[in-house]
């Protein structure tokens, strides 16, 4: 795995460019990071890794890499992204209600930002109905 990448976010002050120029590898940086990850269950995975979701690779700018809990496997099966205001009007909570009365009928992944309004209500439903979702934060 490449620690450059998984070191970029132990250090919110460290500049991405700085990292990019850094080639000696701080076994002692690493290995804190990855007992982090492991003590709050976080993976992470490359997108040079041969098992990284294959719909991710076209998004521009390209994704480097992502930091996960739960099952990646679910971004290999088809997906439906749900995305709206966090200030959620009645009928906007209406159209999303009467698309979950038929969506667990179809072998679907939901997927949402967990912002306030349509984002947590696709997400709700989503558990209600034991329809696997994703959570993508910002």
């Amino acid at each position: 795995m490449n620690h450059q990448a998984l070191l970029y976010s132990l250090d919110p002050k460290l500049p991405l460019s700085k990292i990019q120029e850094d080639t000696e590898y701080d076994p002692i940086k690493y290995a804190k990071l990855q007992d982090r990850m492991a003590e709050h269950k976080i993976g992470a995975i490359l997108a040079s890794d041969t098992d990284f979701p294959n719909k991710l690779l076209p998004i521009r700018p390209k994704i480097h890499g992502l930091y996960y809990t739960g099952d990646i496997s679910l971004l290999n099966r088809k997906t439906l992204g749900i995305v709206g205001p966090r200030l959620m009007s009645s009928y906007g909570d209406q159209v999303v209600a009467s698309l979950f009365e038929a969506a667990d009928s179809y072998a679907i992944v939901t997927i949402s930002g967990m912002a306030d309004g349509i984002d947590t209500r696709c997400h709700t439903l989503s558990l209600q109905q034991q329809i696997p979702t994703i959570a993508v934060l910002g």
